[in-house]
């Protein structure tokens, strides 16, 4: 998908055939947003890899891919200008390994109700793959995990990387009410805000879009941090820059800005103390249904 009032993309979303990218991709307030912003849309289905195993050949297939996607399309930026790889659940995974991969060219990294950077719970069920001397420091990373799909033991990979990789940028948003599947008006908001904030603090005043993109390295002391969000929390550190922050660093994630901090607190004050919301289903037969409304009457 590319927007039909823009003449030139300036960054391109990917996105591989798995559950909620799809519909992500489809509603027309995220659309809205990408298109004031220049980004486009690939859509792969069926997924090539969910790994990114460079060993398989995934590397390759992809710029092979962008490549005729360019001829094809008549958007030859789209051989070289940034990427930000986005997957949920089983494919939520990859995109860490490809921005460790391709560090270069990532603009940023969204795993939408899934991974840790190099967890050893993958959405997949396998082995993660193993980085070696490769980080994705400077690159703004970005893991969702729902309030209704809560499990310590995804999140706490997150944390240890940040300790691992001190000059890495990883933000992390509880997607508050929500579940595993779905995926929310609000939450598409906050993911086109957070693209946003990617394209100012990282795209160069001016570049070739004919020639890879020299993206600039964020430092992380020039963000924001804010505490992880906890089940039934009451009181909350206080959200600070980076220098200025009182709470514990160790259990804190980074953010762009104060505007970005702001829409991530006022998610969980929205929510705070309510208490869970759950649909059930209980199938009744045709005959009990019946003998329930005669019982009524």
């Amino acid at each position: 998908w590319i927007p039909s009032d823009c003449h030139q993309l300036r960054a391109v979303m990917v996105g591989k055939h798995n559950m909620s990218e799809e519909t992500l991709f489809e509603m027309p307030r995220f659309r809205e947003a990408l298109s004031r912003m220049g980004i486009g849309l690939v859509w792969i289905t069926p997924g090539i890899d969910q790994q990114w195993d460079v060993t398989k050949g995934t590397q390759e297939i992809f710029n092979r891919m962008m490549n005729d996607l360019a001829e094809v399309s008549g958007y030859s930026e789209l051989e070289h200008i940034p990427v930000v790889p986005v997957g949920h659940s089983a494919m939520a995974t990859y995109p860490w390994n490809f921005a460790a991969w391709n560090p270069e060219r990532t603009l940023a990294v969204i795993s939408f109700h899934g991974d840790a950077p190099r967890t050893n719970l993958t959405g997949y069920g396998r082995d993660n793959m193993e980085w070696g001397k490769r980080t994705i420091d400077g690159i703004p990373g970005l893991m969702i995990e729902g309030e209704y799909e809560w499990w310590e033991d995804r999140v706490n990979p997150a944390l240890a990387f940040r300790l691992m990789y001190p000059r890495s940028c990883i933000s992390f948003l509880c997607d508050t009410g929500r579940g595993h599947f779905d995926i929310a008006d609000r939450t598409a908001v906050y993911l086109a805000l957070f693209l946003k904030k990617a394209m100012e603090y990282r795209l160069p005043e001016t570049y070739d879009v004919d020639k890879p993109v020299m993206l600039k390295k964020l430092n992380p002391e020039n963000g924001w941090l804010a505490e992880r969000w906890h089940p039934d929390q009451k009181r909350r550190a206080k959200a600070a820059p980076f220098k200025q922050y009182k709470g514990d660093p160790h259990d804190a994630f980074w953010y762009f800005d104060k505007e970005m901090v702001d829409m991530t607190e006022e998610r969980y004050r929205q929510e705070r103390g309510k208490k869970p919301q759950y649909l059930g289903f209980v199938p009744v037969s045709y005959t009990h249904l019946r003998a329930h409304e005669t019982s009524q009457d």
